[in-house]
């Protein structure tokens, strides 16, 4: 979490400058990377830093949520958002 509120407003600077659809990518394999990594690790040392990575290198929530609102409709865009913060 510290990791995510660092980089929070650097995620949604790139996505305004170049696009919600790259930083969705982006942030996506980077998850499955340093997930997998994550697992794989083998001190604790190696835990901590790649699990700060991983919340820096996830931008996902602010990106995704703007582009839940512009493509659900009016009348359904509290359930898209609902279901975006739910999952």
């Amino acid at each position: 979490m510290f990791g995510r509120a660092l980089t929070s407003i650097f995620w949604g600077v790139i996505a305004d400058r170049y696009g919600r659809k790259p930083v969705i990518l982006i942030c996506t394999v980077s998850v499955v990377l340093f997930n997998t990594l994550f697992g794989l690790s083998t001190s604790f040392w190696m835990a901590v830093v790649i699990r700060f990575l991983l919340g820096c290198m996830n931008g996902l929530l602010g990106p995704m949520q703007a582009y839940a609102s512009e493509v659900s409709r009016e009348e359904h865009q509290a359930l898209a958002l609902s279901l975006l913060s739910t999952a």
